[in-house]
């Protein structure tokens, strides 16, 4: 019998703890790191927002750096916008660089216009 034996389950328990806190903490890196990064970049988010991402199964790091693309460009575009187009299927990084090609084209698109393109091209 383990018990018998002297088993010591706390040391089980810490180990556990330890796993579960080093898991926590790359998670909330990752998040805080993609935050600072689109802060960095002038684009408009918070890290709740983020983190709604991830709960509503949605790549947040897919979703930033297009929103950081699209700022770059000079072009103001909320996450919640580009959150819907990620839930409607659409390729939001190719969507990102045709709306930055055709910003510097000249071009008059808006964003959902060219998410309606893609889903439109999609079987």
């Amino acid at each position: 019998m383990l018990l018998a034996q002297g088993f010591d389950f706390g040391l089980i328990n810490v180990v556990v703890f330890l796993v579960v806190l080093l898991a926590w903490f790359v998670s909330t890196f990752r998040i805080a790191a993609l935050w600072f990064q689109a802060k960095m970049a002038g684009v408009a988010i918070n890290l709740p927002q983020i983190l709604g991402m991830k709960f509503r199964k949605v790549n947040p790091t897919v979703a930033v750096r297009a929103l950081i693309m699209i700022k770059q460009a000079g072009i103001d575009l909320s996450p919640d916008e580009v959150e819907q187009a990620y839930l409607q299927g659409a390729d939001v990084t190719k969507i990102a660089m045709a709306l930055v090609r055709a910003t510097r084209e000249g071009k008059d698109f808006t964003f959902q216009q060219l998410v309606e393109t893609d889903l439109g091209e999609r079987p």
